[in-house]
């Protein structure tokens, strides 16, 4: 159950060390998130954006007194939380100012379309809790975890694992999970009525549903190989008589879909 309970623990600590907040108006725009090392995303009900920070160094540094913290690209810290928020016409991009400090915590409306790209070693895994938009996300060294996201779902990454737990109900948008050289673990309620398709080429697939098999993918788009292609490979099939689409692609490592009582 470890997987569910990180939502109670980040909302826990923010609200421990939790600082002044700064707010954005988003309107219908598109929310971007790029290179953040430490990113929680919480959704909520309201219009704005809010952006604050837990942990981190809140001491002023005395030589910058009159200045403004920069990066190389030319951005301006604007917030006070070493990130820079910028409006155009159809979105809004968020982007972290020179060396990261402590994690940033972000309160995005549940109506927002939200994408994020992580491409750097720095940092650490990210977080995405109770948030009902469209959800797009590109990570290349670090995990995602997911508690209770509903909207539609994109998740790529490279090298880190993703998790994802449905504890509130199942979800009612098609879920694109896919890691090239980590696990991809899905927690789904057991009445979930969903159409599946599970890939890995070099991991293995887990799961304690009950699943209708229509096709193995290998047979399916007639390739022919050894006993050891055969039980590779991927499957499509559905669980409870089948609905909202379920994709999970592992390339290299294992594939787990768990039923959650």
């Amino acid at each position: 159950m470890k997987n569910i309970l990180f939502l109670f623990l980040s909302l826990s600590s923010f609200f421990l060390f939790a600082q002044a907040e700064h707010r954005v108006s988003v309107g219908n725009k598109t929310i971007e998130f790029r290179e953040i090392d430490r990113l929680v995303i919480v959704g909520h009900d309201e219009k704005d954006l809010k952006i604050t920070r837990k942990g981190g160094d809140s001491r002023e540094d005395e030589r910058a007194k009159g200045m403004r913290k920069i990066s190389a690209s030319g951005k301006t810290d604007n917030t006070g939380f070493g990130i820079s928020s910028q409006g155009f016409d159809d979105k809004v991009v968020i982007d972290q100012v020179g060396k990261g400090d402590g994690t940033i915590m972000v309160f995005v409306p549940n109506s927002s379309v939200v994408k994020v790209v992580q491409s750097t070693y720095r940092g650490g895994d990210l977080e995405v809790n109770n948030f009902k938009g469209e959800l797009d996300v590109s990570m290349h060294y670090h995990k995602v975890k997911l508690t209770n996201t509903y909207g539609p779902l994109a998740i790529n990454t490279i090298y880190g694992g993703i998790e994802a737990a449905f504890s509130s109900g199942p979800p009612s948008q098609d879920i694109r999970l896919h890691s090239t050289y980590g696990n991809v673990e899905l927690m789904l309620p057991k009445n979930t009525a969903a159409n599946l398709r599970l890939s890995t080429s070099y991991g293995s697939m887990y799961t304690d549903f009950d699943i209708d098999v229509k096709a193995n993918m290998a047979n399916a788009e007639g390739q022919k190989g050894s006993d050891h292609d055969h039980d590779h490979g991927g499957l499509t099939g559905t669980i409870n008589g089948g609905g909202k689409l379920v994709s999970l692609n592992a390339t290299y490592k294992n594939i787990y879909l768990r039923k959650l009582e």
